[in-house]
């Protein structure tokens, strides 16, 4: 029996919620997203840092000192819904400075600072499908479907949202995507971004549809919406132009669909509400998209493929080999973020060292307070140490 029920808060389930039944509260999910998009590796000053309340730093989400504590411990321990989704080490370091005294007497002295350092532990198959998802099956679709999903989630993710997404794994008829927000606080402790830390606003929750190829799949998108309504969620299609949009549009009013501006308007209990959003990403090259014989599924070879937000940790999305020329000013423009990146820390003073994890490597940086994961060891992070001779423990320098 879930603890609203016990305190007589909650009578029955929504639909939302029996289907979804998050198995994390809002604030285990904050710090667990920090974690992840941080590299999945980091220190606990860090994240209070990215969590805490802080007048000068505006955050879309905010987390009470109790609340963080509270949801820290909790995440590293297993509970009847879900197994640890973090694993910590505590490191001591030593710090030297020194000190002056009268007569210009000069005197080092050491200073032992202890820090705890936590990682995400990803072996829960919940955990893995919230946070390092891995698409399998037909029933994925094709790298551009599938590169606006993981897009779109981390456009949610950013605000402290909660997302599922479909990965193929089953042949059960789902969305691509469904997110849960957060509830604000109060109107006094909301207003500075704290949140509801354990209850999650499930009554507007949405479900989101990324449509390639609409016009050749009106039966579908039809069912698609009838069953995201009878489950008790709106629906956001996602859609490649604004012609699309159009049709689209036609079809809803034929529906009896009620069309609002963006997913803002959407209202609890209205399952019937839809929004249409323009993603370029799922664009094709053809001129008239009404003329195009490919589905989802089997796109044509020779569109170029726009990169997604790094979404490092995520094998699937691999960019379509024919499309290496058309995607050159992309390939470059991350590339030179990588490079700025590392010669920006270089020239700090950072170290860097390889660490692997689960056969894979990962460049990390330090200092003497800190370390943080700066992601994948790949092909591009290679070619920037080659170019301009930078040392990395562990693979042009011994580890100590």
């Amino acid at each position: 029996m879930d603890v609203d029920e016990l305190m007589g808060q909650v009578k029955t389930k929504s639909l939302q919620r029996d289907f979804l039944d998050w198995p994390v509260t809002p604030a285990e999910w904050t710090i667990l997203l920090t974690v992840r998009l941080l590299g999945g590796y980091v220190n606990e000053d860090t994240l209070r840092e990215h969590l805490l309340y802080n007048p000068a730093v505006p955050k879309p989400y905010v987390l009470t000192e109790m609340g963080f504590v509270n949801a820290l411990k909790n995440l590293a321990v297993d509970n009847a819904k879900r197994n640890a989704y973090l694993s910590y080490k505590d490191e001591t370091t030593r710090q030297y400075r020194e000190e002056t005294y009268a007569y210009g007497k000069k005197e080092l002295r050491a200073k032992e600072i202890r820090t705890r350092n936590w990682r995400l532990d990803l072996s829960d198959k919940k955990a893995k499908r919230l946070l390092d998802v891995t698409f399998r099956g037909e029933k994925a679709g094709g790298v551009k479907h599938i590169q606006a999903i993981m897009a779109q989630r981390k456009v949610y993710w950013l605000n402290g949202w909660i997302v599922r997404i479909d990965d193929g794994e089953t042949d059960e008829s789902v969305a691509d995507l469904y997110v849960t927000p957060t509830l604000p606080a109060s109107k006094v402790e909301g207003a500075k971004g704290y949140i509801d830390h354990s209850c999650w606003d499930y009554k507007r929750s949405f479900a989101v549809e990324v449509e390639c190829y609409p016009k050749r799949h009106w039966d579908r998108l039809k069912d698609n919406y009838q069953r995201n309504k009878k489950m008790g969620f709106p629906t956001i299609f996602i859609v490649p132009n604004q012609i699309d949009e159009e049709a689209l549009k036609e079809k809803l009013f034929e529906w009896n669909a009620t069309l609002v501006a963006n997913s803002s308007r959407f209202e609890p209990d209205h399952p019937e509400m839809t929004t249409i959003e323009v993603m370029n990403l799922l664009a094709n090259q053809n001129k008239d998209t009404t003329e195009t014989s490919q589905s989802c599924e089997t796109e044509p070879a020779n569109q170029p493929i726009e990169p997604t937000p790094q979404e490092q940790s995520t094998t699937i999305l691999e960019q379509d080999k024919s499309s290496e020329n058309e995607a050159k000013p992309a390939v470059d423009e991350a590339f030179f973020q990588k490079e700025q990146l590392l010669l920006g820390l270089a020239n700090k003073g950072w170290r860097f060292r390889l660490k692997e994890a689960k056969g894979k490597k990962y460049l990390c940086t330090r200092n003497d307070k800190e370390e943080h994961s700066i992601g994948l060891f790949d092909d591009k992070t290679k070619l920037v140490v080659e170019k301009h001779k930078i040392k990395i423990q562990g693979y042009n320098e011994k580890q100590n």
